[in-house]
């Protein structure tokens, strides 16, 4: 379950952004929200994924490139 789950959703993202072009998973379709363009959305599940295994599980100091008052803050 442990390794399955992040499988599954790498493969959703994958099929669903495959033949995106690059200029458009850059682009965020409401422009109230600009980290939510399909690379924002892959961006975010790296970190998540980072934090999960390297951080909580392995107890790594956490290196992410967000601040402590941004919305990836933890």
């Amino acid at each position: 379950m442990l390794g399955s789950w992040p499988d599954l959703h790498r493969s959703t993202v994958r099929e669903k952004s495959a033949g995106l072009a690059p200029r458009s998973a850059a682009t965020a379709p409401l422009p109230t929200s600009p980290s939510m363009s399909v690379g924002g959305v892959v961006a975010r599940l790296r970190r998540v994924e980072h934090f999960w295994f390297e951080v909580d599980l392995l107890g790594l100091l956490d290196q992410g490139p967000y601040t402590l008052v941004g919305p990836d803050a933890h």
